[in-house]
């Protein structure tokens, strides 16, 4: 849709912020200037809120049966490892 079309149609007064104006685009930097400075988001309180359950100890798809089986498929003829501490690189 043109901005032409949208001038035709009406839809450009719906939506005011849309209007090239000095003051919107005063408005747009001030906004945009302004999020560095406001409180972020509190994770923790939020996992409140919502009531999520922390995971008992993260693990691999690979370790997990029910993975393993749903997966057959497209593992099958591979051999498959489980990365242990040896496989990792020191930082």
């Amino acid at each position: 849709m043109t901005r032409q079309t949208w001038l035709n149609d009406g839809l450009f007064d719906l939506v005011p912020d849309a209007a090239h104006t000095l003051a919107n685009r005063m408005k747009a930097f001030w906004n945009f200037n302004r999020v560095p400075f406001q409180p972020g988001v509190d994770a923790r309180r939020l996992d409140r809120q919502l009531a999520v359950r922390a995971i008992v100890g993260p693990t691999l798809a690979i370790e997990d049966p029910q993975w393993r089986q749903s997966h057959a498929m497209q593992m099958a003829g591979r051999v498959m490892s489980i990365p242990t501490q040896r496989h990792v690189r020191a930082a």
